[in-house]
This record gives structure tokens, sequence and C-alpha cells, in this order.
């Protein structure tokens, strides 16, 4: 395993352990002499004690008989090495040991004929800071026995510090909310003394340190949950504060090691608390250098997942797979996806060590071939991820070229309308593809059955199509029918109203607000002439209903409608831009118009051409109440012209308007009505806004368009449909036409 820069702590504690060797000996014979040895701080079995740490400077011994106490035996005289003399009665009772106590005890507390259990609930005196280590122990005196033995613990935990990166160094430790006083005997439950004050501990280092200490300060037994460690490190001159709790029991005649290493990863850690014990078989400091790998044997896949050899990686075929993964590390371990985006999920097996679930969701049509790994992280350092297990998730086998795109629900939501080709599919192995929703549909080529086209259609005057959601289904059968995938396809269903103009979809109002939203123009559901012709609405309706579908005026890239206003002296546009250069016929054609429509072009106004030699674009409607002439594709165009001889706007009378019937007369050719408001050509002047002139957007360059030339039936010079080209500071109407669309269903 590659060992990196991360700051991370871990305290392990590990119980002390009695060995023929390590026990704490008396032996009693008829001469009461006891050789006593002090039980040494073990971790994982080896003796850790530091020097002086075992050593026993003052004894004292309390004999209690009947749960009273009845002698005490105080600074007991060594007889030999670790032998003292004691007169027992009867040798009889229970007697209580206390090793190095004298600092830490009153001893006007002890007094003959006291209680078994107050003597046990006996504390030490407060700490300044780091407890005082001290030992206890006790023995049960029989008659009849002529040797027995007793151990002598340590009364306070010790903290050691391992400092395992050779660039980082130690500036302080704190440890917040210590008890200062424990029980100088172990209690059971473990519990804080009572009556304990609580105060912060902390330790300054100058110079920093740079390598590991043990002893760095002992604690007393207490259940305290609220132990906040803080310690500051440095590494390459930047200092960071590592923070974490300490376990709620702390435990006497243990070892809690902090251990800090390294790895290049971020500074911030989390401290795991692990209690080790000799009797286990798990090593205090397992040997993390092993390439953790999947055990082949006990792990299990589903069809198509493939273990590579080298034990470390796993291919996953694109669809859904479940596979049980058993890992051979020599610590317990987490499993963690480093892509929560994928599908993927990890789960651990419960009342089992590194064991896991991992299930992985169908690789969609569209997604490619996706590299992850599952991190994997010892339990005992808690923030480094060094190793890990590589999972390919292998591309799906069907190709998909569009704007069609999927996501791990198998859901594309385009969240607006559009319509035409959505997709086109390369199938293999004799599979087929079926949609659901009338508004789908699928095109196969004869020639080339593996190449299928996905297709979005529209319905004219969709009374539906108020903006609501359309949802769609495509499936992927096997040869034999059966449903081997399922995805979902949503749009926004909107649209406006239109009629059908020799084979070209227009639509019948002009554009108001802003161009881009359905929401701003006349809808299908609100249309007030669905039900008769608009000619003969516009011809009866009041000047309020007429100037509410008037439509708007625009000027180069503004999407946003210019109101008509009027000035005390002439109509004019409000934000009208003297200076604008862009010409809305330079833009993409659909960029000024709503999803699935776009601005009429030559194809479009080429229908309306006369079939003259020199004239084909300027045409005159006339004033007469019907006129009509010949397209160049020899078709007849029926003309009918209506005159409002005064059009009311807020009080202000803004003089005649007209509104146009043409009419192509083939199959299915419905009236086109052409009506709308004047233009301003300049930012003022007399001649700033023509009331009869609407210039229509238009998709040619440079300014050229086509017109409506007005003027009133009084002046006898009839109405011009015509062609000219203009400054693009100059106001357009908006009339689209629906984008050509390959599927259109009823």
């Amino acid at each position: 395993m590659n060992k990196y820069f991360l700051l991370g702590l871990i305290f392990m504690l590990v119980f002390s352990g009695c060995t023929e060797h390590d026990d704490i000996r008396q032996t009693i014979g008829n001469s009461n002499t006891f050789r006593i040895q002090a039980a040494h701080f073990s971790v994982s079995g080896a003796n850790a004690s530091l020097p002086d740490e075992n050593q026993i400077h003052e004894l004292d011994a309390y004999l209690f008989d009947e749960g009273k106490l009845i002698k005490k035996y105080e600074d007991l005289a060594r007889q030999d090495v670790n032998e003292y003399s004691i007169e027992v009665p009867g040798n009889k009772g229970t007697l209580y040991f206390l090793g190095n106590s004298d600092a830490i005890t009153d001893p006007s507390f002890i007094q003959s004929g006291m209680n078994e259990e107050d003597f046990l609930q006996l504390t030490t005196l407060p700490s300044v800071s780091s407890a005082s280590d001290f030992l206890s122990g006790r023995l049960d005196l029989s008659g009849t026995s002529t040797s027995q033995q007793v151990s002598l613990r340590h009364g306070v935990a010790r903290i050691d510090l391992a400092l395992q990166d050779a660039e980082t160094t130690v500036k302080s430790i704190s440890i917040k909310h210590v008890a200062q006083m424990g029980y100088l005997f172990g209690q059971d439950p473990i519990k804080t003394a009572a009556n304990a004050e609580f105060e912060d501990i902390n330790l300054q280092f100058e110079p920093q340190l740079d390598a590991s200490k043990s002893g760095l300060l002992y604690l007393h037994e207490q259940a305290n949950d609220q132990l906040a460690v803080s310690i500051i490190v440095s590494r390459d001159g930047k200092e960071s504060v590592l923070k974490a709790q300490l376990p709620e029991t702390v435990k006497r005649n243990a070892v809690y090691t902090i251990r800090i290493f390294g790895n290049n990863a971020a500074i911030e850690a989390e401290i795991k608390i692990d209690e080790w014990n000799d009797g286990e078989d798990q090593e205090l400091y397992p040997d993390l250098s092993s390439r953790i790998l999947v055990n082949p044997d006990l792990s299990t896949f589903s069809e198509g997942v493939i273990l590579t050899e080298s034990l470390d990686a796993i291919q996953v075929p694109y669809q859904a797979s479940r596979m049980t993964l058993v890992l051979n590390a020599p610590s317990e371990v987490d499993l963690q996806l480093k892509d929560p985006n994928l599908g993927i999920t990890v789960e651990a097996v419960p009342d089992t060590i590194n064991k896991f679930i991992i299930t992985t969701c169908l690789n969609p049509i569209g997604h490619t071939e996706k590299s992850t790994a599952l991190g994997i992280k010892y339990k005992i350092l808690e923030q480094s991820y060094e190793d890990k297990i590589d999972l390919t998730l292998q591309k799906n086998d069907i190709e998909m070229k569009g704007s069609l795109a999927f996501d791990l629900h198998r859901l594309c939501d385009y969240g607006k309308y559009l319509d035409g080709e959505l997709a086109r599919f390369t199938l293999t192995g004799g599979k087929q593809i079926q949609t659901e929703g009338i508004w789908l549909k699928t095109v196969t080529d004869d020639s080339q059955p593996e190449q299928v086209r996905l297709l979005a259609g529209w319905k004219p005057n969709d009374p539906e199509a108020d903006g609501r959601v359309q949802e769609g289904k495509l499936k992927i059968l096997s040869e034999s029918g059966e449903t081997l995938e399922e995805y979902t396809i949503r749009r926004r269903n909107y649209g406006l109203p239109v009629v059908n103009v020799d084979g070209t979809w227009w639509c019948k109002y002009n554009l108001q607000g802003n161009v881009k939203r359905f929401e701003d123009q006349i809808s299908i559901q609100d249309d007030p002439a669905k039900d008769v012709s608009l000619y003969d609405y516009l011809t009866t309706c009041s000047d309020e209903e007429w100037l509410a579908i008037w439509g708007d005026s625009y000027q180069g890239d503004n999407p946003n409608g210019l109101k008509l206003r009027h000035n005390g002296t002439s109509f004019y546009y409000e934000g009208f831009n003297q200076n604008n250069a862009v010409f809305i016929g330079n833009l993409p054609v659909t960029e000024m118009a709503p999803d699935g429509y776009q601005l009429p072009g030559d194809e479009e106004f080429t229908k309306f051409k006369m079939d003259h030699a020199t004239s084909s674009t300027d045409i005159n409607f006339g004033n007469g109440a019907t006129n009509g002439y010949w397209t160049q594709a020899r078709k007849r165009i029926n003309i009918k012209n209506y005159e409002r001889a005064n059009l009311e706007i807020n009080g202000i009378s803004y003089g005649p308007v007209h509104h146009h019937s043409v009419k192509i007369e083939s199959a299915n050719s419905t009236e086109l009505i052409l009506f709308g408001p004047g233009a301003q050509t300049y930012g003022d002047g007399s001649d700033m806004f023509k009331s009869l002139y609407i210039i229509w957007a238009s998709h040619f360059n440079d300014g050229f368009t086509w017109l409506m030339e007005g003027y009133a039936t009084s002046t006898g010079r009839g109405n011009w449909f015509k062609t000219a080209t203009y400054p693009a500071r100059c106001t357009r109407v908006i009339r689209c036409v629906k984008t050509p669309v390959e599927y259109i269903y009823n």
C-alpha cells in the first residue's frame, strides 16, 4: 500500500494482561510474608511500562472482616525485594492494598470500624492537571490457604503519543472537561468519582514534539462523554487542528495511544477510537502495507460480472447486477464508492466483517463505459482511503446519437417543447424498439433494419397543448419480444394556433411579449376566433379586442416585445433603440420564436409571389373588398380587404387599420389573415412612425424583408404586399411559421 500524507488520529485502548510473569503475586505462608509485584502497562500483550512506573515506593494495606475495617497497615516495610510482612489475625477477611498513594489520599478519611462499602467509595484528592499514578488491589484470605495471589493494577489510564510521520510536529494537545479525581478502587460499572470537578488539560510543547512520547499524561478512570481532544500539528509550515472525542468510558490500567499518521490528502481528520484486549487475536498495529484484495472463493457474482486475475478489479456488464464481495484484509474496513452518481450501492452485510453487497443499475443507452472505484478505508485509519477495488461498467450495446439523453433513472426530461428527430439507434442481436405515447414514433429503413429513428411529433391546434407534461415510453425488446429495458421521455406540450397555407403552417397571430414564452402568446385554448373566421372576428370586434390580439413589435435581438405608446405628438414604441444594428433576419431562424417555430423565409413567401415578369414581389391588394391574382406556381390567391376606419388606443386616435385575408386555392389550404401594428423607423421626427406599414420579421439577410405598405382607403393608393430593405432600427412584426416536422399526428 502506498503511504501518503493524511493527518489522522487514532486512539487505541489496550487492557493489561496477566501472564505467568506479569501477574502481581502474593504468597501467604505461615510467616504471613507477602511477595508483591506491580502489574505493568501492557500493549497487545507486551510490557509497555515506563521506567519507575511499576516501582512500589510505599504500600498500605487495610484488613476488613465482616464488612468492617479492623486493622490498618501503613507504610509497610519491605523485607526483601517486593516482600512484605503482615500479621493477619486468623488469616481471614479481605485485604485491600494501595501503592504509591500517599500524595493522592487523606489518611484521616480511613478510620477503624468504617464500613467496607464506604471504603470502596473513597476517591483520590483532586489533581492539578495530569492524574498521579497509583496502584490498588485486593486479596480474599482463607484460613486454610498457604498461598494466594492478587493483582495490583494501575489506578489510572495512560495516554501515549505515537507520531508516525517524520514531517509532522505537535505543538499542543488539549483535552476538555477532564475529571480531576477518581475512585481508589475500580467501580462496576465504571463511573466518574462523585463530586468530581472538571478542568481542561492543556499541554504546550516548546520545542514542538517531533517524536513519539509515552506517558504523555494520565487520566482518572471516568465515564465522561465530554472528553473533547484538540491537537495542533504542523507540517511544511502549515498548522492544522485535529479534533475528536475520547471514548465515553476511560478505564484504569489501560493505555490510549494517540496515533498521528501521514498521507497527502486533506489535513482534516476524524479520530477513531478502537479498544484492544490482549486476549483478542487482532493485532494492535495490523500490517496495513499489504494490498487488500477480493476473496474469490467467498465472494459471489451475478451473470456477466468478471473478477480480474489481479483480484482488485471487477468488470460489470451494462445490465443491472448484484454481487457479494468479501475482502481479505488484516483489519476491519469500510467500503466507500468514490463516485456516488453512477447508480451503484454499497451495503455492509450486518454481523459480518469485510463483507459487502454491491449493486449496479442498468447503464442506460447513450452512456459511455464508466470507470470508478470502491475506496477501502481501514476503520483504524479513519480518513485514509488508500486501497481500492476498481469497477468498470460496460457501455450499453445499443448505439444512440441525437438529443436524447437518459439519466441513471432511464429518464430524459426535455423540460420544454420540441419535436422532430430525437435520436438514431443502432440495434444488435435482433433487438427491437417499441414506443408508447402517440407523440412518439419510430421509423426504420428497410435496407438497414438495425437502424431506427425516433421521432417526436406535432399535432396542429392541439387543445391539450397548454404546457402540460407529455410522457412517452421507449422499450427495448428482445428478438422474441421480451422487454429488456424501458425508458421514459418527457416534454412540455405547447402549441400556437395555426392555419395551413398551401402546406405551410402559419401562426394565426403575431407574437407578443417574450418571443420564447408560450405563456405570453395567444394560446390554442384562448384563441378568440377558434370557432369563427378570424377575418370576420376582426371585422366585428371592439377596439379593445382588436388590440388584445394585435401583437407587439420587435427590434434586433431583443426578445421582448415593444409596447405602443403616445408622446402627445406621435405614436412610438417604448424601448425603441435608434442605434440598433442587429438585423432580425440575420439571426438563426428559430432564435426569435418559441420552441418548434421559426421566422418565415424565402420558401414560405415564394408561395405568395405573383406570376408577373417584373412585379412578382410588388403586389397591390387594392382597397376593394375582394381581389386576387395568380402565383408563379399557377395557383389562384383570393384576397379580401377590410379597413377599420379609426382605431382608438387609450382615448387617442390611431387612424385606420387594415386586415387582409389571403387564401391560396389548393387542397386543405385555409386563409391567412395579415394584420398588425405599424412600424417605427426613427427615434423622433415627423416621419418616425408609419401606422399602416407592417414590416414582417423574416429570415433574409441585411434588412431585406416582406411588408404590407398600406394606405387609407380614402387615398385610393391601395395596399402593397411587397419586398423592400429596411435598416435594422426599423421595428418588425413577427408572424411565425411552424418549423417543418416529419411526424404529424391527430
